[in-house]
């Protein structure tokens, strides 16, 4: 059950992701300018006004709600560790595979790891922002469980091996409503490092 909720989870982050394409962001770090005069931290903190930008143009597209939540991949990861404790408070989670919360951004943003989805390179990351609406119906994926995963014990086979075979029935997809669909967004970040030749 717990590895049909994982696969479950990547699905749903998969099908936002292609949605987030529509509203693609790019925020320009510029490490080799930038870290000349400010420290990595001081730095990200202007990030911080971006991200609000952005939550607003989800909450303009959404006409309900803003961004609450970042998933970003291991590069992105110890970015915002790296920042100070005003502006990103650490969830204490210890690193682990699979996605968990990283922490707080700017008290308003729950922040999450996740190997799966968002794209990294040598020089930029991708963060994958999804909002959450208040109506259940209003996300941007919506979820139902007809049958509940059961396992069901099949019989002994002519080679006297039994086993168990899961049953479920259930539905995992972008909203319909195409306003709830939007309520995602993806922001790259370029030039987070500097390539020395």
């Amino acid at each position: 059950r717990r590895q049909l909720a994982n696969e479950r989870y990547v699905q749903a982050l998969a099908k936002v992701y292609e949605v987030a394409k529509n509203t693609k962001q790019t925020f320009d770090f510029d490490a080799a300018t930038q870290l000349i005069e400010k420290t990595r931290s001081q730095r990200w903190r202007d990030f911080g006004s971006f991200v609000a930008q952005v939550d607003q143009l989800i909450a303009n597209n959404t006409m309900e709600f803003g961004a609450s939540m970042l998933y970003v991949g291991a590069k992105g990861a110890a970015q915002y560790l790296s920042m100070g404790s005003d502006d990103f408070v650490p969830s204490g989670v210890q690193a682990r595979p699979g996605i968990f919360r990283l922490g707080r951004y700017k008290n308003r943003y729950d922040v999450y790891y996740t190997p799966y989805v968002v794209k990294e390179t040598a020089t930029d990351i991708e963060m994958l922002v999804i909002g959450r609406a208040a109506q259940v119906a209003r996300n941007p994926v919506v979820f139902s469980d007809a049958v509940a995963p059961t396992l069901i014990p099949l019989a002994v086979g002519t080679d006297l091996k039994n086993g168990a075979a899961l049953f479920t029935r259930q539905l995992t997809e972008t909203n319909p409503h195409k306003a709830s669909a939007m309520g995602c967004a993806l922001i790259t970040v370029t030039n987070v490092d500097v390539l020395v030749p």
